[in-house]
């Protein structure tokens, strides 16, 4: 072999070993760089996948406080008109007990029922509605059951057979009756604005007065 075809055949090698070797570099260099990539994209999913769950679990929390306050909102609302029904009543019976009309001091005695006293507890209807009430308008409710049980005792010595003939032991006990149903209503007032600050909804007095304006 001539000097020529050595060098030739050196040169040769030499390329092919400097190819192979930027070829196993450059293969080397790409398994490289997309494992970086994997690695960033990996990242990226658990990082989204993260944020997912937290909006989600954000959502779900959003959701299930709208709809807890939804079912406080309606649940007060049912206390109202049981409120207001109650007041009605009570207001009748006020009434009927102080009447000279024979009529109306039966109405007040059937109103009252057989079973008076539980005039002031709330019915069964109302039973699932007391979870989402205040303990304060739970106590409010049962603070009841005292002052009504004076108001059916007054109602009684003004109404029944055993009335006393003298005007001024008539007129002491139907003071008595107007006494202890204002008392009764001033706790429904309480209940009422009790309720009001549970559902945050202010006083048209207290949002109109100075100082308020922002």
């Amino acid at each position: 072999m001539s000097t020529e075809s050595v060098e030739m055949l050196v040169n040769l090698i030499t390329v092919l070993l400097v190819l192979a070797v930027g070829t196993r570099l450059g293969y080397a260099l790409v398994n490289r760089s997309t494992a970086r990539e994997v690695d960033v994209i990996d990242r990226h999913f658990a990082n989204s996948l993260q944020m997912w769950e937290r909006h989600h679990q954000l959502q779900h929390r959003a959701d299930a406080a709208i709809r807890a306050r939804s079912e406080m909102k309606e649940s007060y609302e049912r206390l109202g008109i049981w409120l207001y029904e109650l007041d009605r009543r009570l207001s009748e019976v006020k009434v009927g007990a102080v009447s000279r009309e024979p009529e109306l001091k039966a109405k007040a005695q059937i109103i009252l029922g057989e079973r008076p006293w539980e005039i002031v507890h709330p019915p069964a209807e109302l039973a699932a509605c007391q979870f989402y009430w205040s303990a304060e308008v739970r106590k409010l409710l049962r603070s009841l059951e005292g002052p009504h049980s004076h108001f059916l005792t007054a109602v009684r010595e003004a109404t029944g057979k055993d009335n006393p003939v003298d005007a001024n032991v008539r007129h002491r006990n139907e003071n008595k009756v107007w006494e202890r149903g204002n008392q009764l209503w001033r706790i429904i007032e309480e209940v009422r604005d009790q309720a009001r600050l549970d559902l945050g909804v202010q006083d048209n007095a207290a949002a109109s007065a100075p100082g308020n304006d922002v």
